[in-house]
């Protein structure tokens, strides 16, 4: 019983995708649509355009320079330096490892009460 009902499910699905697909089947006429007689963008393709050649007018320029990028100056060769090494026998009569005394001041707290001995 319980398999005839899933037959009968599958048939009616496949009757009803049957009746979807006549109803919404493309038609020839509309798959195959004739190309517009004329094209709204400008006649039928590409046309070349040709210029006609323009002639430069005369400004009175100066003629261009050849030499143009040339440097004005001449750089001259950078200069060679030579360094003397001097050398330090000693720094003094400072004793080589010892550490500078350090020295503490005692500083006076007024605010501190003075105790009482009793």
């Amino acid at each position: 019983e319980l398999q005839s009902k899933k037959d009968l499910k599958a048939a009616k699905k496949a009757k009803m995708i049957a009746h979807q697909k006549e109803l919404f089947k493309k038609k020839k006429e509309e798959v195959e649509a004739p190309p517009p007689t004329a094209d709204r963008y400008g006649g039928s393709g590409w046309q070349v355009v040709e210029t006609a050649p323009v002639e430069k007018p005369d400004l009175g320029l100066p003629a261009p320079r050849e030499n143009r990028l040339a440097p004005v100056i001449q750089a001259q060769p950078d200069r060679q330096y030579t360094f003397k090494e001097k050398t330090v026998e000693s720094l003094g009569e400072d004793v080589a490892g010892a550490k500078p005394v350090i020295t503490f001041r005692k500083r006076k707290n007024h605010s501190i009460r003075q105790r009482d001995n009793d």
